[in-house]
């Protein structure tokens, strides 16, 4: 590590280190989160769903019959009411325009 003149080779504060990126890569994913959700419940969707996790949440906003497997060129697909596939006319966090 560091010490602010010359790289000390130490296994202890080596391990230190990565606690703290650790740590700081805890919260940023933590924040990220909460903003996601924040971002979701705006959206409308209740959150008492948002909260009941990711499975959940896709049930509630993507379309009928949705298959994320169902892809042909990287487009996401889902089936018509005759089971055709057709293409999904938007995806969850992209410009819908």
């Amino acid at each position: 590590r560091y010490d602010g003149e010359r790289w000390v080779g130490d296994v202890q504060l080596a391990i230190g280190a990565i606690e703290e990126f650790l740590d700081l890569q805890l919260v940023d994913a933590q924040q990220d989160k909460e903003d996601a959700e924040k971002a979701l419940v705006d959206a409308g969707i209740p959150e008492p769903i948002v909260k009941s996790g990711s499975k959940v949440v896709a049930k509630e906003v993507m379309p009928e019959g949705y298959h994320p497997q169902d892809q042909s060129s990287g487009e996401r697909r889902a089936s018509d009411d005759t089971g055709t596939a057709v293409p999904v006319l938007y995806e969850m966090g992209r410009d819908r325009h």
